[in-house]
């Protein structure tokens, strides 16, 4: 067996095993997928010439994730504390706060003071027990981050994805492997229905029928949270109606009578791949809708107009999604220019609905952009906004909140301004480098099946405005791979058709 082709086992094995493994948000299972993503990148390079990593389209968009991740290292890093204060005044400030300047030892006499200034009486002769004998955390008393020990460990799991995107374009220049790979996400996505149908007709109560949840949980599937399994499925559904499409119309603008015939007749094997398909797809659907997501269902029908055969409509998709991420930006400044009260955070979204989800997304929308106002140029530290966002909690409030339900936002409020910069700088990447070539191939149309990974990629893209798939690294898993596929698709040659198995 060839490095490639051991390298394409993994990946096709890799994006489903880690959803049926709980979305690989544990500490164990996402151990293995970094393991499973680094070898699967090994496998896929090992024979190319080292200086193709640092060409092509595929580094374009590499770059700026890469830069993200040395970003947040130099975040989790110790500075001179006057540094700091010049960058980011109100994390020195919480340094100085919380933190002894002398280690353990000094924390005694610090926590004191801190006691003196705010108000706090101590009683006459009671004693405290000694500090710690440690010098301390250097990083977490004068680094960028409020949490370095959390912005390391987002370092490590956005290198995840990155690896995995790399390996997919690599195998996915052939067109034959990639054929191959859009199918072994359908199969997953049919899997993955299935167990969500199943679950529906005979469920215990558990994940996977073996694993406790918690009792304010819903799981579906695999998943705790159905809105997560609806961004799983989302994604696989697009790509198996690309294949349906590829199948039925060959290279043509649009599925024909003929071509329909064609298909029936048993064109090239056609007959029985649709069956499996639209099974698939039938199971993929049955398990979005069982997710109850609007997420899922709004992101699905954006994925779907995409594939609708209209060349001019999807001339606009890469301005498309320079709209997503300032819409999804404008929601928190939106929902923080409203009138905060003492239970929520009063906007448009919040005031003029009635849906207790959508307010409530609205209130940390709006606290989240304060996060960001308040740490502008540097952020709080990439992977933080759990540590942050506590401290913006009202009175009364102690369940925490450990994502912002808005991608682009959590971002860049852990990012700053150079987060902001290298979100521009990716989009414009993908946009310009990516989208344009794949949707308006020099050579005529595209694949109906480059079609379907661009309208996965534009779904998740538009639903993660309202969640945070992207951080469950299942669902990151499966968008990193179709981020690769699609931008191996971008260079393809011009096709006869995208229907047959080794087109």
């Amino acid at each position: 067996m060839t490095p490639r082709a051991v390298a394409f086992w993994i990946v096709a094995v890799l994006i489903g095993a880690a959803a049926l493994a709980f979305g690989a948000v544990e500490n164990w299972s996402g151990a293995w997928l970094r393991f499973g993503a680094a070898a699967a990148f090994a496998a896929a390079v090992w024979s190319d010439d080292p200086r193709e990593l640092f060409r092509g389209r595929a580094f374009v968009v590499s770059l700026p994730v890469a830069l993200f991740i040395a970003w947040g290292l130099v975040q989790s890093l110790p500075l001179p504390p006057a540094v700091v204060r010049v960058l980011s005044p109100r994390t020195a400030r919480i340094q100085a706060e919380t933190l002894p300047a002398g280690g353990g030892t000094a924390l005694p006499s610090f926590l004191l003071a801190q006691a003196e200034k705010r108000g706090v009486t101590i009683e006459p002769g009671a004693t405290l027990p000694p500090g710690p004998d440690d010098p301390g955390s250097r990083p977490a008393r004068s680094g960028l981050s409020v949490n370095p020990g959390a912005t390391r460990r987002a370092c490590l799991a956005w290198l995840t994805p990155l690896l995995l995107m790399l390996a997919a374009e690599r195998l996915s220049r052939d067109s034959a492997t990639r054929y191959r790979l859009l199918w072994a996400v359908a199969g997953w996505t049919g899997v993955l229905g299935a167990i969500a149908v199943a679950q529906k007709v005979d469920w215990n109560g558990r994940l996977l029928w073996i694993r406790e949840s918690s009792s304010d949980s819903a799981p579906l599937g695999p998943f705790v949270n159905p809105n997560h399994f609806a961004g799983y499925i989302e994604l696989g559904v697009l790509v198996v109606f690309g294949l349906v499409l590829a199948i039925l119309g060959g290279a043509g603008a649009g599925p024909s009578r003929a071509d329909v015939r064609a298909a029936l007749l048993d064109r090239a094997w056609a007959l029985p791949r649709l069956l499996i398909l639209g099974s698939a797809a039938v199971l993929g659907l049955c398990g979005l809708v069982l997710s109850g997501s609007r997420g899922g269902a709004i992101s699905l029908f954006a994925g779907i107009v995409v594939l609708l055969p209209f060349g001019r409509l999807r001339a606009w998709l890469p301005a498309a999604v320079a709209i997503v991420l300032a819409v999804g930006l404008a929601v928190g400044l939106s929902s923080w220019l409203g009138q905060e009260e003492r239970t929520l955070q009063t906007a448009f979204f919040a005031e003029g609905t009635n849906d207790p989800s959508l307010a409530a997304r609205s209130d940390i929308w709006g606290r989240t952009w304060r996060i960001l106002l308040d740490h502008p140029v540097t952020g709080t530290g990439l992977g933080t906004f759990p540590s942050a966002y506590a401290s913006y909690d009202r009175e009364g409030e102690w369940l925490g909140t450990a994502q912002a339900h808005n991608d682009y936002l959590q971002l860049v409020s852990e990012t700053g301004v150079v987060g902001v910069v290298l979100l521009a700088w990716l989009v414009a990447a993908f946009a310009l480098r990516v989208l344009l070539p794949a949707l308006r191939p020099a050579h005529g149309r595209p694949r109906w099946t480059t079609t379907a990974l661009a309208a996965a990629v534009f779904a998740m893209l538009v639903h993660s405005i309202l969640d945070f798939n992207m951080q469950i690294p299942a669902v990151a898993a499966l968008f990193a791979v179709i981020g690769g596929m699609l931008i191996a698709a971008a260079d393809d040659p011009a096709p006869a058709s995208d229907a047959s198995p080794t087109a």
